[in-house]
């Protein structure tokens, strides 16, 4: 038997596992409409056929026997011509704020159309922050909040139905700006709190809303603690980094990559007796083994003799202190794991690569030094 409009319409919502609320918030209908529509009290406006098509994925052919467009490129048309002007120069602030508004009002009426595209939707959110903020410096506060009601709905329209990674991820950016842009914070740390925990994202988020609250030194504090998980990225990447060139061979390419450990340590913490326990520091050790692969062993004695000098300075302060001076870092906590520091834990004189050290003195007092 052939389905009704109303049936093929309620098949559908029912195949996307919408309820008739859901599928209202994304068309921007009420879900009363949605409920005549699958009873056959009535039926569509002509001007809802082309979108619900695009909604449900299916041509308007199949559905009501319109005619279709090719969806996705007609929304990445859509968007290419909406923020070309965008990227051209302009001679008054009037000029700009005007294209902006077009471009916003091209996403909202494309939206109408295209109801559930994620590019177009994700445009129409990124814009709409944007032209808020420019509405809110000129004194409009009305349009502005208007703007950002409107984008908090597409907004939450993309977290629960999109399915990229990058894009869920930066809708949750945006919704953290809209929130502190209206002063609700909460909702804001609702938001940063979905992101994944790194200084990048929720980090920076966190950040932010600190600042737009007016919590200063809260702003500080995580600022510190992005700085030092950037610090430990890094350090991280560039061990790892040094131990693939091993890995090739490239001893000298590998020896040039940890010396830049070396060269950051002055940087972040100047002349301070004291440097977290990051794994990556004690890395003399794979420089004087790279040093005696290439049959220098007078430079891997001096290397493991300024290791060592290294972690026995830390040694002292391992468990007594837990923070340092400099302002980059001042208020990070660092974790310590055990109640004290083995410098012998950190630099194995007994592996066998080594052994061609054993003639050098210097090697044998550092050895005994170690092992006290």
């Amino acid at each position: 038997m052939k389905e009704t409009m109303g049936q093929i319409i309620r098949r559908l919502r029912k195949e996307k596992n919408l309820t008739q609320d859901e599928m209202a918030e994304q068309l921007n209908i009420s879900a009363q409409a949605i409920s005549k529509w699958e009873n056959d009290s009535s039926m569509p406006d002509i001007s809802q056929v082309v979108p619900l098509a695009n909604f449900f994925g299916v041509s308007t052919d199949l559905l009501f026997d319109v005619q279709s467009l090719d969806r996705d490129e007609e929304v990445k048309r859509i968007i290419e011509e909406a923020s070309a002007p965008q990227r051209l120069s302009y001679d008054t602030e009037e000029e700009e704020f005007q294209v902006s508004v077009k471009e916003y009002e091209t996403y909202v009426e494309a939206l109408k159309l295209h109801p559930n595209s994620i590019p177009l939707l994700y445009a129409a959110l990124s814009s709409g922050c944007n032209l808020a903020r420019d509405y809110a410096e000129r004194g409009d506060s009305h349009q502005a909040l208007k703007i950002r009601k409107e984008s908090i709905r597409i907004g939450n329209i993309i977290l629960h139905t999109c399915n990229d990674t990058a894009t869920l991820l930066d809708t949750h950016r945006w919704m953290v700006w809209i929130f502190c842009d209206m002063k609700e914070y909460e909702n804001a740390e609702e938001h940063a709190g979905k992101m994944s925990k790194d200084y990048d994202n929720q980090g920076s988020m966190k950040a932010w809303i600190k600042l737009a609250s007016g919590d200063i030194d809260g702003e500080i504090k995580q600022r510190c603690n992005n700085i030092s998980g950037m610090i430990f990225a890094i350090h991280f990447e560039i061990v790892r980094l040094g131990n693939a060139y091993c890995k090739k061979g490239q001893y000298e390419d590998a020896i040039r990559v940890y010396k830049t450990l070396y060269d950051l340590i002055p940087v972040i913490y100047g002349d301070e007796e004291f440097t977290p326990p990051l794994h990556t520091l004690d890395i003399g050790d794979h420089i004087a083994l790279c040093y005696v692969k290439l049959g220098q062993n007078e430079e891997a004695v001096k290397w493991l003799s300024k290791t060592v000098d290294h972690l026995s300075k830390n040694a002292k302060h391992y468990n007594k202190q837990d923070r340092v001076e400099t302002p980059i870092l001042r208020e990070c906590e660092y974790r310590f794991f055990g109640n004290s520091m083995r410098v012998k834990d950190h630099v194995d004189f007994d592996r066998a690569e080594f052994k061609p050290l054993d003639k050098y003195p210097m090697f044998k007092e550092l050895v005994k030094k170690v092992n006290k």
